[in-house]
């Protein structure tokens, strides 16, 4: 598939479907705002610092992953390793941002200097027709869990990587260290709009496990049910949470706030 489609629900078009990426607005509107002898294609990073099990102490390892739209979900290629360093060298109030934040969007440009030059320069390849077309590939999507959206986007830590900061929230402007970030160099591209979702950090972390005092106390009282998990001493004592307890909360989170939140929350 080497270009946008609309799919709708009927012949009226009122219901857009959404399923693959060539059903996107994205993609359709990219290629529009291009010259029609280019064909759009999406480019997809994915980045997961990963702790290694089976090597004793602290070892971690961060690859770095690309795929593109016109391909199947789970069709990816390993583009290489970020290194992962304790920067013990700098002072523990710098090491994040002056060191941290340069190491890794100065390891990211090197490893996507191809990329910049095919996005810049186009290529031309043999497609699926056996006719060889001009490709322009955009980076369209970043997948990265919460903390790396924000290394990405060099915003404040635990900051919404999208969002536009009020006025009020603003700083002053002063010198930085990150003048050039990655995707700086990519044409075409809008970073802060490829983040996918990040369901551990952004739902199951930001949605239920920071609760109220009062949602547990509910969880305390709520009498038992059959297949669902009974919370007697409520869930601010698991010292450990894993994918189990967050998705047994979620299933009782509904009863949760019935009859104490105003119906449109429990709605939401």
């Amino acid at each position: 598939m080497y270009a946008p489609k609309c799919a709708y629900t009927d012949e009226s078009a009122q219901g857009h479907i959404f399923d693959d990426m060539w059903t996107a607005d994205w993609w359709r509107e990219k290629q529009w705002s291009l010259n029609k002898i280019e064909i759009v294609s999406p480019v997809i990073l994915a980045s997961d610092k990963t702790m290694l099990k089976d090597f004793q102490g602290d070892k971690s390892a961060w690859p770095v992953y690309l795929a593109i739209g016109d391909i199947a979900k789970d069709a990816m290629v390993l583009l290489g390793y970020l290194p992962v360093a304790k920067l013990d060298y700098f002072k523990e109030n710098t090491r994040s941002l002056a060191a941290g934040y340069q190491m890794f969007h100065h390891c990211m440009s090197i490893m996507l200097r191809p990329l910049v030059a095919a996005c810049k320069d186009r290529l031309n390849m043999i497609c699926a027709d056996g006719l060889i077309h001009r490709i322009h590939p955009i980076l369209a999507a970043y997948v990265g869990n919460f903390p790396e959206q924000c290394l990405i986007a060099c915003c404040k830590e635990s900051w919404c990587p999208e969002c536009v900061v009020s006025y009020d929230k603003q700083g002053d402007m002063v010198s930085s260290l990150l003048r050039d970030p990655t995707w700086s160099k990519l044409p075409y591209t809008n970073i802060f709009k490829g983040f996918t979702p990040d369901i551990l950090h952004q739902l199951h972390k930001g949605a239920f496990q920071y609760h109220l005092e009062e949602m547990d106390l509910q969880l305390k009282a709520m009498a038992s049910y059959p297949r669902l998990q009974h919370f007697k001493k409520g869930i601010s004592r698991i010292s450990q949470w894993t994918g189990s307890e967050h998705k047994e909360t979620e299933r009782v989170f509904v009863g949760l706030l019935a009859g104490g939140f105003d119906a449109q929350v429990c709605y939401a």
